[in-house]
């Protein structure tokens, strides 16, 4: 019943989204979770890389800056089973999923352009090319760093929160 109640409720928000016109399909592409698992990093997963030493960042070529973005690990068993609220082993496996919005993605960054972090420049660097298949114009990227010096840049945007409380 209760999950009935939750396709509901979703169909009618939908029809309401829909029915303002607000929300534009290319918007809503640029709100996907784009899902990089940890097989695809294979010198961070070779190296049992800790997850608090791998950041994702953006390239700005009009002022060539580099910022970080939002990004989450989701530490996950064998059988894609989150350890949400379990034990943890910090370490960034094959099975383990990195994620990020695509809308965040930045410029082309060159080889020899790298993040202000001289930790960085031990480790390999991810280039990652985030296209929309309908919009062959749009092309961004992202880069990912492995350092054991940087730390979460406390000003990024959250798309989330979680209240651990009773009510939460």
């Amino acid at each position: 019943m209760k999950s009935r109640l939750v396709v509901i409720t979703l169909a009618l928000v939908a029809m309401f989204l829909m029915n303002i016109g607000e929300i534009s399909a290319d918007e809503l592409r640029n709100m996907e979770v784009i899902i990089i698992t940890g097989n695809k990093l294979s010198q961070y997963m070779m190296d049992a890389t800790p997850v608090d030493e791998i950041f994702v960042y953006a390239y700005d070529a009009s002022t060539v800056t580099w910022h970080q973005i939002p990004w989450q690990i989701d530490e996950l068993d064998d059988n894609k089973v989150g350890y949400y609220f379990g034990t943890k082993n910090g370490i960034f496996e094959g099975n383990e999923e990195l994620l990020f919005i695509a809308q965040d993605a930045g410029d082309y960054a060159s080889p020899s352009d790298w993040i202000d972090d001289k930790d960085s420049r031990n480790y390999a660097r991810y280039e990652y090319r985030v296209y929309d298949e309908l919009d062959p114009a749009y092309i961004r990227y992202v880069y990912i760093y492995r350092s054991s010096t940087l730390q979460i840049d406390p000003n990024l945007p959250s798309y989330m929160a979680y209240d651990d409380s009773p009510s939460g």
